[in-house]
């Protein structure tokens, strides 16, 4: 995976990923051996998707919160480089007991048109994020502030980490109500062509439309990454 902010994935590209379910991303990024999703961090509503590109930053527990005002950029200030469509991912160290993005945040990302935000950890105010509609992906709700209790890192510079994924900025963020799929911005076309094969098999459209059951069969082992399954003599 390249460093971030180099080159970012294309709209066109968006669009098309954006039809497709996590399943069958995940199946695809699976395929080429990418650590790339995530079954932890779910959606506050599991109808919600989402699809943008990340914007990131860390969380890290302060030692001293008497001066965490030195230490503290809020994740919300994302908000103020942010195009319409762009999600926020806040690596927060997993940590279910305390949050900084709330009702209040929801309310501007409703306003400005933000795609997402996804956290490792909680949010809080759950009902009015709900409200809000900006879809939420995180792994619980808490009714505590995280206000002096981390610092900020990685502020739109070095990677990141939901759940068990690396995340870049710029890199794809998908999901849906089975989780998120990360696309890293050099693997993009590669992840689409075999993502979009695999939702064509599920649907019978496109490529799969003229398939018969064998080659279907083989082109989901090509898609798995595993050896071709046996085919029953005659």
């Amino acid at each position: 995976m390249s460093p971030a902010a180099t080159a970012a994935i294309s709209a066109d590209v968006v669009e098309k990923f954006r039809n497709i379910d996590v399943a069958c991303i995940s199946d695809a990024v699976r395929g080429l051996r990418l650590n790339c999703f995530d079954v932890t961090i779910k959606p506050l509503v599991p109808s919600w998707k989402m699809c943008g590109p990340a914007l990131t930053v860390r969380l890290i527990p302060l030692q001293d919160s008497n001066v965490w005002y030195r230490y503290e950029h809020h994740p919300a200030t994302l908000m103020d480089i942010a195009k319409p469509g762009d999600v926020i991912v806040i690596d927060q160290g997993g940590r279910l007991d305390v949050a900084l993005w709330g009702g209040n945040t929801a309310t501007r990302a409703k306003q400005i048109g933000l795609g997402g935000v996804v956290i490792d950890g909680a949010c809080r105010d759950g009902a009015t994020c709900v409200e809000m509609g900006v879809p939420t992906f995180v792994k619980g709700t808490t009714p505590a502030h995280g206000h002096g209790v981390f610092g900020t890192t990685c502020y739109m510079s070095e990677p990141v980490q939901v759940g068990g994924v690396s995340v870049f900025p710029g890199d794809l963020m998908i999901g849906d109500s089975d989780g998120i799929v990360v696309i890293p911005v050099d693997r993009a076309s590669e992840i689409l062509e075999a993502a979009r094969l695999r939702h064509e098999i599920d649907e019978k459209t496109g490529r799969a439309a003229t398939m018969d059951a064998q080659e279907r069969r083989h082109a989901i082992d090509r898609i798995y990454g595993i050896p071709h399954r046996p085919e029953s003599g005659g």
